[in-house]
Formats: C-alpha cells, sequence, structure tokens
C-alpha cells in the first residue's frame, strides 16, 4: 500500500509540473524587415554587417592560415582570413535574416557530386520595395544560389562516405555566405590536409572513390542495395548475383551500372510526370463533362 502510494504521489507531482509553453519574446519584424529583439550591427554603407553578428562559439582558427605555425587556442586578435566558421553560425544568421524557401539539387557528375542550393530571402529594407494594390509598401524577396561539388579527393574522414551531405552543406553554407556578404570561409568547405587518408582505401593504396559515388547514388535515391542488385541481375549485367555490397561492383562495371540506375530513375521520374498530366486531363475532361450536362 506504501508502495502504490508513493507512485500516486509521484505521478501527481509529474502531472502538476508547470509546463512552458510561452516564449520569451516574439518573433516579431518591424518595417525594415529586422527583428525587434534582435541588436543588429551596421556597416557605414547601412547595410548589416552580417559577420560581426557571428557568435563567437561559431567560430575558430583556421589551420590552413597557420601551416608550419602552432594554430592558436582562440580567436582572440586573429584576421578574417585567419578565421573559419561553423556552419550552425551560418544557419543562425540565415534564421534571423529571414528566409521563407530553401532547396538543393543535386547532379551526379562523373567521380564528383554537385549541389546548387537556393533560398528565396524574405525582403527586408536592403531588398527592392514597391507599393502594393492598397497602396502600401511591400518588401520583395530575393535569391541567393550557391554551388559546390564533393569527391573522395576533396573530402575527409566520416564525410567521405556521405559525398551528398557533404556537397549539400558546401552549396548551402556558400549560399549564405555569398548573399550576407561573409568572407571568411565555412569549415564544410575546406577539404582535407595531405595527410589524411582517403576513404575506400585498400591494401594496395588505392582509392576505389568511384564505389563511393555509387554508393552515395544509391543512398541519395533511397535505393536499397538488394533492390538495385537484383535490377542489374535482372538487365545482364555479369556477376550481379554474387554481390554483397558496393565494394563487390567490379570498377570496370561500376560507371555502366550507375548509366542504368540513372536511366531508370529518369523513367520513373518521366512516369511520375505524365501520369499526373492524364490525371489532371481526366479531370479537367470529366468537370467539362459536368459542366455541360448541367447546362442541359
Amino acid at each position: 500500500m506504501e508502495n502504490n502510494a508513493t507512485s500516486q504521489d509521484a505521478t501527481q507531482a509529474e502531472n502538476t509540473q508547470e509546463i512552458n509553453c510561452t516564449p520569451p519574446f516574439a518573433w516579431i519584424r518591424n518595417e525594415y524587415g529586422l527583428l525587434e529583439h534582435i541588436n543588429y550591427v551596421f556597416k557605414e554603407d547601412g547595410s548589416i554587417d552580417w559577420f560581426k553578428m557571428v557568435p563567437k562559439e561559431f567560430l575558430y582558427p583556421n589551420k590552413s592560415a597557420f601551416k608550419g605555425k602552432e594554430i592558436p587556442e582562440t580567436i582572440d586578435g586573429l584576421e578574417e582570413n585567419q578565421l573559419c566558421i561553423k556552419l550552425g553560425g551560418l544557419t543562425k544568421l540565415a534564421k534571423i535574416r529571414g528566409y521563407s524557401d530553401v532547396r538543393t539539387a543535386v547532379n551526379f557528375n562523373g567521380r564528383e557530386i554537385v549541389a546548387t542550393t537556393t533560398i528565396e530571402w524574405i525582403g527586408n529594407y536592403e531588398t527592392e520595395h514597391r507599393k502594393d494594390s492598397y497602396g502600401l509598401e511591400k518588401l520583395l524577396p530575393v535569391r541567393s544560389t550557391g554551388s559546390a561539388s564533393a569527391t573522395i579527393e576533396n573530402t575527409a574522414g566520416f564525410m567521405s562516405h556521405y559525398l551528398v551531405t557533404a556537397a549539400e552543406n558546401r552549396s548551402l553554407a556558400r549560399c549564405i555566405r555569398r548573399f550576407l556578404d561573409i568572407n571568411v570561409v565555412c569549415g564544410e568547405e575546406i577539404g582535407p590536409d595531405k595527410s589524411d587518408k582517403p576513404a575506400y582505401e585498400n591494401d594496395a593504396g588505392q582509392t576505389a572513390d568511384n564505389t563511393a559515388i555509387l554508393d552515395a547514388l544509391l543512398k541519395s535515391n533511397k535505393i536499397p542495395f538488394d533492390a538495385f542488385k537484383n535490377r542489374m541481375n535482372e538487365e545482364g549485367v555479369e556477376g550481379a548475383e554474387d554481390w554483397k555490397d558496393v565494394r563487390d561492383v567490379p570498377t570496370t562495371q561500376i560507371f555502366v551500372v550507375m548509366g542504368k540506375v540513372k536511366e531508370r530513375l529518369e523513367k520513373l521520374a518521366r512516369d511520375k510526370e505524365n501520369a499526373a498530366k492524364a490525371a489532371a486531363k481526366a479531370a479537367a475532361e470529366e468537370k467539362a463533362k459536368v459542366a455541360t450536362e448541367a447546362k442541359k
């Protein structure tokens, strides 16, 4: 009985805990498109100095700027060209600046993966504005883009196994930096040191970078390896039935099977688009038919 009472008391205590669902301040933008609770830093020309608004915890010494020298433990006294900014610092600034849409397109171009990020930023006093139909001033949105690539050669560590993510992160960082006029490079954009060991390195010291490209292609399109293997087996690719993972695909066949995968993906995309068009056409015809019968 005592244990039951104790358990009930604990449950009641949990139920009576205060739930905090009220933010400390509201994210409200003024007539200039700026957040009212943010202390902005401005340049002499009146534009926002976004770099000076980066919190210090998102900055660190750029070790490539100190080759042959001791790398400082802090960023105190360092110039912009001696610094790196973390991706989290850039996304924090982007949130403050304000955006309505972010899209990233990924393309496989032989040995490299190329990503292009497009951001639609909300309007503020720095962008164009015009009067709407009610005679009110309207701040116009603006777009920016950033492209970047990822290969086995220009990535290191675990990111060498996630080339799509590496390319996406780099293009996002570049898109934000360029728009906000930040010249400090993002850590995501920096390639590996010469001492970094390439991914997928075999006993002979050769890099199976094409294997990583194939692996990235399958993962980015959410294609299970078994489904890929079965498809290649159906299409008569020699030895496909014996593959256990992407590393079993012979290097001489990688670009052949990648071409088959891309062809299949393009066909599926076309089929989906055609089906959508057919459905829209059928719906329009049915609507017109109903309208015609209603007039009779």
